[in-house]
C-alpha cells in the first residue's frame, strides 16, 4: 500500500510540473516565410517570425545546402536588438533589455542568393534548427523553422514579334522580327487611327501601341513588346497622314519677333515694318552677327536667319524671312551699321559709307532720320538767306542815296564860291 502511494505521488508531481510548464512548451512557435517564387539567381529574403512573452533573446543555427543557395545577410528591425552571426550559428538579442517578444514579431531576416546554376525544379530546403528563446535566466525551447520551394523555369527574355501587319497598307520593308523600323507611305485624311494586327513569339509577352492617333502630316506609331522578365523592344510604323482636302493653307508670313547676337533693333519691332537698322562700335568689326526670329504663325515653314559672318566697318545687309504655310515669303532687311574707330572727335553718322557686306560706296543714309527735321532746317535756311538779302538790299539803296547827296552838295559848292569871286 505504502509502495502504491508513493508512485502515486511521483505521477502526480510530474503532472502539476507538466501543467506548469505547457504555456512554455506549447505556446512559444517559430515559422520561416519567403517568396512564392523562386529561380535560380534571385535574392531571397526570408522572414523570422517568433510568437512568445518575455523574451529578451534567441539563437539558433542555419541548415542549407550550399551548392544551392549562398548567405548573403541576417539583420533584425527590431528596436534597440542586435544581429550576430558565427557562420551559421546565429544570435539575435535585446542589448538594453526594454523591448522584449510579447506575442509574434519578426525577430530576424535572412537574405540568401540562389546560385545561377541550380536548375529548374530543384527543390530548395533552409531551416533555423535549435531556436532558443531567453528571458534572460531561462530557456525556451521552440524547435526548427524550415522554408521549401522548387526553383522555377526562369523568366522568358524574348521580346519579338512574330507577325506585324497593318489593314489596308503594306509595310516596307516586309516583316521580320529582327527588324523594328517600317513604313506605309500615306494614308488619306480620313484615316484617323491604324487597324494594327499582331502575334508575339512568346505567350508570355505583353504588348501595347502607342502614338496611334494620327495627326496631319509625318507621325510615328509605336508598338512597344515586354519580355516576362522586363525586357523591352519597339517597333516603329511611320505614316503620312493626308491633309485635309477642304484644308487652306495660311498665308500669314509674318513674325512675332526678331532677336539679334549683338546690339539692338531700332525702331522697336512690328508685324509691319519691314526695315530696321543696328548700331554697333567699332569694336564690332570682324565679328560675327546672326538675326532670328520667331513666326507668328505656328504653321509657317519655317524662318531663315539672317547671317553676316565678319562685320565690316559701315554699313552691311541682312534679311531674316519668314515662309507660310502657304510657301507666301517675308523678308524683314536690317542693317548693321558699325561706327568707325573713336578718335577723339565723334565721327558723322550721316557720313559712314559702305563696307565689305554693303558694296556702295554711296553714304547711307539712317533708316530711322526724321526727314521733317531736315525740312525743317532748309526752311530755316532759306528764312536767313531772304533775310540777308533784304538787309543788303536796304544797305545799296542808303549808299546811293549817300552818293547823290555828296554830288549834290559839290555841285552847289563849286557854283557858290564860283558867283563869290566875282562878287567880290
Amino acid at each position: 500500500m505504502k509502495k502504491l502511494l508513493k508512485y502515486f505521488l511521483l505521477a502526480s508531481f510530474c503532472f502539476v510540473f507538466l501543467l506548469a510548464n505547457a504555456a512554455n512548451i506549447y505556446g512559444a512557435e517559430a515559422s520561416l516565410s519567403g517568396p512564392s517564387e523562386v529561380r535560380a539567381g534571385d535574392t531571397i529574403s526570408l522572414s523570422l517570425k517568433v510568437t512568445d512573452n518575455g523574451k529578451y533573446g534567441l539563437s539558433g543555427t542555419l541548415v542549407y545546402d550550399s551548392s544551392q543557395v549562398t548567405l548573403s545577410s541576417i539583420s533584425t528591425s527590431l528596436s534597440g536588438w542586435k544581429a550576430e552571426n558565427n557562420g551559421n550559428e546565429v544570435l539575435v538579442y535585446d542589448d538594453a533589455l526594454a523591448n522584449p517578444i510579447n506575442g509574434t514579431k519578426t525577430v530576424l531576416t535572412i537574405k540568401f542568393k540562389v546560385n545561377s546554376n541550380v536548375k529548374a525544379g530543384t527543390q530548395i530546403n533552409i531551416a533555423v534548427d535549435n531556436i532558443l528563446t531567453s528571458d534572460g535566466s531561462s530557456d525556451t525551447s521552440i524547435g526548427t523553422a524550415s522554408y521549401s520551394k522548387a526553383v522555377a523555369k526562369p523568366l522568358s527574355k524574348n521580346a519579338n514579334l512574330a507577325s506585324l501587319s497593318v489593314s489596308g497598307a503594306t509595310l516596307s520593308p516586309a516583316f521580320k522580327a529582327q527588324t523594328t523600323s517600317y513604313s506605309i507611305g500615306d494614308v488619306e485624311y480620313s484615316t484617323s487611327k491604324l487597324d494594327i494586327k499582331y502575334t508575339t513569339e512568346d505567350s508570355s509577352s505583353t504588348v501595347k501601341i502607342k502614338g496611334n492617333s494620327l495627326s496631319v502630316g509625318k507621325n510615328t506609331v509605336s508598338v512597344v513588346v515586354t519580355a516576362e522578365d522586363g525586357t523591352e523592344k519597339t517597333y516603329k510604323i511611320t505614316v503620312n497622314r493626308k491633309q485635309d482636302p477642304n484644308y487652306k493653307a495660311s498665308s500669314n508670313a509674318n513674325l512675332k519677333s526678331i532677336t539679334v547676337s549683338q546690339g539692338m533693333i531700332s525702331p522697336a519691332f512690328a508685324a509691319d515694318k519691314t526695315n530696321y537698322v543696328v548700331y554697333l562700335p567699332y569694336e564690332c568689326a570682324g565679328t560675327k552677327f546672326t538675326a532670328s526670329g520667331t513666326a507668328d504663325d505656328t504653321k509657317a515653314n519655317g524662318v531663315t536667319e539672317g547671317i553676316i559672318d565678319k562685320l565690316a566697318e559701315g554699313t552691311n545687309q541682312t534679311a531674316v524671312v519668314c515662309k507660310a504655310e502657304d510657301g507666301t515669303e517675308k523678308s524683314y532687311a536690317l542693317t548693321v551699321v558699325v561706327m568707325p574707330k573713336y578718335e577723339g572727335e565723334v565721327p558723322p553718322i550721316g557720313g559712314i559709307s559702305g563696307g565689305e557686306n554693303n558694296p556702295s560706296d554711296e553714304p547711307v543714309d539712317d533708316p530711322t532720320e526724321d526727314t521733317s527735321a531736315n525740312t525743317e532746317t532748309e526752311s530755316e535756311k532759306t528764312d536767313v538767306t531772304e533775310e540777308n538779302q533784304s538787309d543788303n538790299g536796304g544797305m545799296i539803296t542808303i549808299l546811293v542815296v549817300l552818293v547823290v547827296i555828296i554830288l549834290i552838295g559839290a555841285l552847289v559848292y563849286v557854283l557858290f564860291f564860283s558867283n563869290k569871286r566875282k562878287w567880290f
